[in-house]
């Protein structure tokens, strides 16, 4: 199980994962590309999926998963490959084990250890068999599971509908609410920076984690004039490279460090926001302020930057 979750890392996790690399960055045929082993108890599957930017063939995004699938099956992982996915699959682990339920938090690791394996602290052989792995183990596993039993599934776009008129009474509104949950929160404490900057810090222990969050008091609503659209592809672009570092390169980094990085901009504020272990807070601070410092906004980026938006507000229209 653990050498499948690693496999789908490599595939189509970061910026420099196989197919993300070949389809989204570099070919620029597809917005999107994602995998995920889902096991249960007697038998799993292997998800491998593309959404096909528009006007692109679906029959080519097919060859080159394949093709890539293939030569991961012939070849073999990398060392850095394995390494990325490690780091990442730590940090997740950690991140989801500080909720108490839902995917990934403490009941449901504690659920799935003992249905599955046979004791609720099983997590822990199944994290040490992840960072313990070798290339060649990982190879093995997907030449055992990956290497026959496709079944392939293409997704088109809806028709036009229409909407019929409903005959449901909404006169009387939601029904109403009488009971409130109580909210508990950590304590806060504030201080303000020499530049200004103001600062909020909340603390919990249950995780060697430390989140950030650079949030900027101007969102598009700010340009009025401006063309809608244009703060958000800004901010997007500035994890796209600085002057020291490419997209690429930004990506790799974040993966080694075990890190999550993103940015954006909604009506009245933007941000970059920065999830870091503990243990490579200072690295991670160190690219966090790169990113935030240096942007470079480089022309390329931009580009593809600007189709996958333009994909993405195409989609926007077809879901209800």
């Amino acid at each position: 199980v653990e050498y499948l979750d690693i496999l789908a890392d490599i595939l189509t996790t970061g910026k420099s994962s196989r197919l993300y690399k070949r389809l989204v960055y570099d070919e620029q045929i597809a917005t999107d590309v994602g995998a995920f082993n889902f096991t249960r108890q007697l038998g799993g599957i292997f998800v491998l999926w593309a959404t096909a930017l528009p006007g692109q063939d679906p029959a080519a995004i097919e060859e080159a998963l394949d093709e890539e699938l293939q030569a991961l099956l012939t070849d073999g992982p990398t060392q850095e490959e394995l390494e990325r996915s490690q780091a990442g699959q730590r940090a997740s682990f950690v991140r989801g084990v500080e909720r108490i339920g839902g995917f990934g938090g403490k009941s449901d690791v504690l659920a799935a250890s003992q249905v599955y394996m046979g004791s609720p602290d099983a997590h822990k052989d199944m994290q040490a068999r992840i960072l313990t792995a070798t290339t060649e183990q990982v190879h093995q596993a997907a030449q055992r599971w990956l290497s026959e039993g496709t079944f392939t599934l293409e997704v088109q776009p809806f028709p036009e509908y229409q909407v019929l008129e409903s005959s449901v009474d909404r006169a009387a509104g939601l029904p109403a609410v009488t009971d409130y949950p109580a909210g508990v929160f950590p304590a806060r404490r504030t201080a303000k920076l020499n530049n200004g900057l103001n600062v909020v810090l909340a603390e919990r222990d249950a995780v060697p984690v430390v989140d950030f969050t650079l949030l900027l008091d101007a969102g598009f609503a700010a340009d009025q004039f401006g063309l809608p659209g244009t703060a958000n592809l800004a901010l997007s672009l500035m994890e796209e490279g600085t002057t020291s570092r490419s997209a690429l390169e930004i990506s790799d980094e974040l993966e080694r460090l075990g890190a999550s990085l993103s940015t954006g901009s909604n009506v009245d504020t933007s941000s970059v926001r920065l999830s870091a272990l503990t243990d490579h807070l200072a690295p991670s601070l160190d690219l966090f302020a790169d990113i935030v410092l240096n942007p470079s906004f480089p022309e390329t980026e931009f580009e593809r930057l600007r189709k996958q938006q333009l994909a993405a507000i195409q989609r926007e229209k077809t879901q209800p």
